[in-house]
């Protein structure tokens, strides 16, 4: 590859990266400590992590805006049913 082909996928490789990364969501603790992330998944699922990137589980969300909740075994956990934002985020 010659050097502009190869800065030129570097540079689509680091946008993509930094474009999933702006879509997680990160939790700290009171003091400022990470706790955990959110990671919306391009199944419109979200994934769950503790601090050290263990999965915790995942949740989906109905059109309806009915929420529910599966731990990292795949069980479901709960469910919780609100009013989905306008623009339809999940």
């Amino acid at each position: 590859m010659t050097r502009t082909k190869t800065l030129t996928a570097l540079a689509l490789l680091l946008a993509t990266v930094a474009a999933a990364q702006a879509q997680q969501q990160r939790f700290y603790d009171a003091r400022g400590n990470s706790i955990g992330t959110a990671a919306p998944q391009s199944d419109g699922t979200t994934r769950y992590y503790d601090a050290s990137g263990k999965s915790l589980g995942t949740s989906t969300t109905s059109p309806s805006g009915t929420t529910t909740f599966y731990g990292a075994d795949g069980k479901k956990t709960g469910t919780a049913t609100g009013t989905r934002p306008s623009g339809g985020n999940r």
